[in-house]
């Protein structure tokens, strides 16, 4: 099979790709349980894939470092390119942001309104193939620029990540507070 046909079927069976496709046919929410069953066997072989190279976890980590970097700057036009094309951003009590321009307006609307100084702690990192995930938490402050004040942050967040063009970029992002 030659590399680009490998792609694409191996884009094919991505688990994201193939549940976009199932919820965007006309018959996405009434797929039944074949094609729920076929999702999941499909999710479990992409999920099976060999262990994570050393590689490929510096790589992903770099990504959340610059992430942190960027959103403690509170720089818009570095974050975007950290996403994929389709990516989502799901903020705790604000829409989602889908895709490259609702994302600019999402970080443009965060960085209007307050400054970060946080923290990521990395508890967890899991590597299958293109497709990772992690859960970090962040701790600092929060200054809210309409009156200057400032507060301490806590969060918890869930990271999905994609491999593409040999780069590790976020497909999905949401994060909450922990209750205190």
């Amino acid at each position: 099979m030659g590399d680009r046909r490998a792609r694409a079927y191996a884009a094919g069976m991505n688990p994201f790709n193939l549940l976009t496709r199932l919820s965007s046919s006309p018959h996405g929410r009434s797929a039944g349980l074949g094609h729920v069953a076929a999702f999941l066997g499909l999710s479990a072989f992409a999920l099976s894939a060999s262990p994570a190279s050393a590689d490929d976890r510096a790589d992903a980590t770099a990504l959340l470092r610059r992430y942190e970097q960027e959103l403690n700057a509170g720089h818009t036009a570095g974050i975007v390119p950290l996403y994929t094309a389709d990516g989502v951003f799901m903020p705790s009590g604000a829409p989602t942001a889908t895709g490259s321009a609702q994302l600019q307006g999402a970080y443009d609307a965060v960085f209007g309104a307050i400054r970060l100084a946080v923290v990521f702690t990395i508890d967890e990192l899991e590597i299958h193939g293109d497709i990772a995930f992690a859960r970090t938490t962040s701790r600092g402050q929060v200054t809210v620029l309409a009156n200057g004040q400032t507060q301490a942050e806590e969060n918890r967040e869930l990271f999905i990540l994609r491999r593409q063009d040999n780069r590790w970029l976020i497909a999905r992002y949401l994060f909450n507070q922990p209750r205190r």
